[in-house]
């Protein structure tokens, strides 16, 4: 107890605490002059949840390198899907400016897709097509599809031909980048658009896609992760939608038909409905855009313009299942069952659905 008395004890303790203080005072100075000089965090901010300016920019320009070298990769997995047909060359040697035709694999057997102008009477014995990884096939058989002028070609006894995938038109999103990779080899950034569409067709064939810059060339689109996500042809862009559900029928029928159900109708997911309905309401647009097509499949059922169809076949229609998608997975003679809406009256239809003519 002696000690604890002596003034010598707390001048001791006092040194300690103004050590101390000072001490810490400055640690926490140098821990700030080393973040600021060496992470460029000035003073201060690495206590608080708001960002500085300088970290903001540098974090934009490791984003602006990310996503380069991400699109990047993307053309070069989209490069690899790609298929040039050539006119057969004795020399055995092809520039890719001289192809007569631009496809890009569709199944890794030997499916490709083309939009370029073909006349149905070429003699395919004559060409033949170099693979990305120049490989060289003879071409079996070209079919051409009446409605989108798609040319689906298959190459002999290929295999384990490099796929990108496709992307569903529900699946992109507005505001989506999108890269074009043209028939003469340049590459140009879209982006996805918005369609305020909100008038459909039960028979549109194919989803078409808005982008930003509709003035595009002829060109393959795919997505970041390099996915076909459409094609752009004579000013026109479509989605991979029907363009998957042509091969599916030209695989499985060994033809491309289409079904009808004859209406046209107002899609309630795109806009203001007061009693925040969905489904496809059976609008008449005009005199040569009647809500219920005379004769087609939808008038002999009985459907009539006002009329909300709700479903077909048990399967909601809203937002995620729009009805002309839906539709594309029928065949002609195929019979569907349509729940409707006629005034505060729930009625289910059975319709059959006959054949699309194309002219």
């Amino acid at each position: 107890m002696k000690l604890l008395d002596s003034t010598k004890f707390w001048i001791i303790l006092i040194v300690i605490l103004v050590a101390s203080f000072i001490g810490g005072v400055l640690g926490n100075w140098t821990f700030i002059y080393l973040l600021d000089k060496y992470y460029g965090v000035p003073g201060g901010s690495y206590l608080t949840n708001t960002s500085p300016t300088s970290v903001i920019v540098r974090d934009t320009k490791q984003t602006v390198i990310d996503q380069d070298n991400r699109l990047a990769q993307a053309v070069s997995l989209a490069d690899k899907s790609s298929v040039k047909i050539f006119k057969k060359q004795t020399s055995g040697v092809y520039q890719p400016k001289d192809a007569v035709v631009n496809a890009v694999v569709m199944t890794s057997d030997g499916w490709l897709m083309a939009m370029n102008n073909i006349n149905p009477s070429t003699n395919w014995k004559d060409y033949e097509a170099v693979t990305y990884d120049r490989k060289i096939y003879t071409i079996e058989s070209v079919t051409t599809d009446l409605v989108s002028k798609i040319n689906f070609i298959r190459l002999a006894n290929a295999k384990n031909l490099a796929v990108s995938g496709l992307v569903a038109s529900q699946n992109l999103s507005t505001g989506q980048t999108l890269l074009a990779l043209h028939f003469d080899g340049s590459v140009e950034i879209t982006r996805l658009s918005r369609d305020i569409s909100s008038i459909y067709s039960s028979d549109t064939l194919f989803t078409k896609l808005i982008i930003s810059n509709p003035s595009l060339k002829d060109a393959y689109l795919f997505d970041a992760n390099g996915q076909l996500a459409g094609v752009t042809y004579n000013g026109t862009v479509l989605a991979m939608n029907g363009v998957e559900k042509a091969l599916e029928k030209l695989l499985t029928d060994g033809k491309i038909t289409y079904s009808r159900l004859g209406i046209n109708y107002l899609d309630l997911t795109r806009v203001f409905d007061r009693e925040a309905r969905t489904g496809a309401l059976i609008t008449t647009v005009n005199k040569d855009l009647p809500g219920v097509i005379p004769g087609s499949p939808a008038d002999k059922s009985g459907l009539k313009t006002g009329d909300l169809i709700t479903a077909i076949d048990d399967v909601q229609v809203n937002e995620f299942n729009n009805l002309t998608l839906l539709m594309q997975d029928y065949v002609p003679g195929d019979t569907v069952s349509l729940t409707v809406r006629r005034g505060k009256e729930a009625k289910k239809f059975l319709v059959k659905l006959d054949e699309l003519m194309v002219e």
